[in-house]
C-alpha cells in the first residue's frame, strides 16, 4: 500500500490519531521541532497543523481526545528531558502549557485510559519503570503503580475486548 510522504523528514516524532486523521508532531531534522503534521487518509494528504507547538519537543509522547491534543516530556532544543505537557485544542488553534508532568521523562509511552492520560517508563538519566497518571478535569497528575521492569521506546494500547 502506498501512502504520501510526510511533508518534512524527521525521526523521534510523536504520533497519536486524533478523529479520522493521524497526526506526527515535534520530533528532530537536524534540530528539534515543534511543527507537526495531520494525515488525512481518504485523500491520501499531509497537510501542517497551522499551530506549532509552544516546546521543540522529540522523544516525547502524544495522545488525543475527542477536542484535544497532549504532547509531553521528550527532549529540548538543549538537549534537556522535560516534563511539560502542553495542549492544543484544535478548534481554537493554540497550544496552551498545563501541570507539568511529576518528573522529566523521554522515550516514554503514553495513552488514554478512561478519562485519564497514563504514561508509562521512558528515561530521565536512568530508564524509568515509574507509571503517572494525569487528569484533564482537574489538571493534576498522581503516581501510578511500578512497571516492574523499566522500560524505554515502548508502546500502549488499550483495547476494548
Amino acid at each position: 500500500m502506498h501512502a504520501a510522504p510526510l511533508l518534512a523528514p524527521r525521526s523521534s516524532a510523536m504520533c497519536c490519531t486524533h478523529g479520522d486523521t493521524l497526526v506526527v508532531l515535534g520530533g528532530t531534522k537536524g534540530e528539534r521541532l515543534r511543527t507537526a503534521e495531520v494525515y488525512e487518509p481518504r485523500m491520501d494528504k499531509w497537510q501542517p497543523l497551522a499551530c506549532p507547538m509552544i516546546e521543540v519537543r522529540s522523544a516525547g509522547c502524544a495522545v488525543s481526545s475527542a477536542n484535544h491534543l497532549y504532547a509531553m516530556g521528550g527532549i529540548n532544543a538543549d538537549h534537556q528531558i522535560h516534563n511539560s505537557l502542553e495542549v492544543l485544542n484544535p478548534e481554537g488553534g493554540q497550544w496552551a502549557f498545563l501541570a507539568p508532568m511529576p518528573g522529566p521523562r523521554m522515550d516514554s509511552a503514553a495513552v488514554f485510559v478512561k478519562d485519564s492520560i497514563l504514561v508509562t517508563g521512558g528515561q530521565d538519566g536512568e530508564v524509568l519503570s515509574s507509571t503517572c497518571f494525569y487528569n484533564p478535569e482537574t489538571n493534576e497528575w498522581r503516581q501510578g503503580p511500578s512497571m516492574g521492569t523499566p522500560r524505554y521506546g515502548h508502546n500502549l494500547v488499550v483495547t476494548a475486548l
